[in-house]
């Protein structure tokens, strides 16, 4: 199965917050800028189960979106607008036979680039609109302790991967959660 995004531009945008480069120091909007999350429309060529419509691919989305004043984490909010992109644009569709990828970093601090937290109410977020959600963990995802973690990847719709292949939907998904990198690095366990 590959894959391909078929436009050069995005068939929509997704404002949200980011904290600017070099930023630190506390809450403040002076440190705060705006940036846009590209949508594309892609093709999957090979795909070889006919349970599945569409799929949504996504990782890094750290930032954060404001409602209210209030703000919330933008993989949060970002599934409500895709489910209204999918109202709109593909009104045919079951929502129910679109699956989810998270390829991980679901979490931002409001106060400084980095930093880790926990991440389950992204995923379920998404599972609330889509028909399920598969992906692994970055190394600023948190999922609570062990006994939190272990019931979380039991919820119907959940498929956490690491160092493992499964079958979801009649497709072969495999991952790795964490990185290779600096040993200070959260890796979920």
């Amino acid at each position: 199965m590959t894959i391909e995004l078929n436009e050069e531009e995005p068939i929509e945008k997704f404002s949200y917050q980011v904290v600017k480069p070099g930023g630190s120091g506390g809450l403040n909007v002076d440190n705060l800028e705006a940036v846009d999350l590209p949508i594309y429309k892609g093709i999957i060529r090979g795909l070889n189960t006919t349970d599945l419509d569409y799929l949504i691919l996504t990782s890094d989305l750290q930032g954060h979106v404001f409602n209210d004043h209030k703000p919330k984490l933008l993989g949060a909010v970002l599934p409500e607008f895709l489910k209204l992109l999918f109202d709109l644009e593909f009104p045919s569709v079951d929502q129910q036979r679109i699956g989810v990828f998270l390829c991980g970093d679901m979490h931002a601090h409001l106060d400084k680039r980095g930093g880790s937290g926990e991440v389950k109410n992204v995923w379920r977020a998404f599972n609330n609109h889509f028909g399920f959600v598969a992906g692994v963990a970055g190394n600023h995802d948190e999922f609570g302790d062990a006994a939190t973690f272990e019931a979380f990847k039991q919820e119907p719709g959940i498929h956490y991967i690491d160092k493992e292949i499964k079958k979801i939907v009649g497709l072969k998904v495999g991952g790795l959660s964490g990185i290779i990198g600096r040993p200070t690095k959260n890796i979920p366990k």
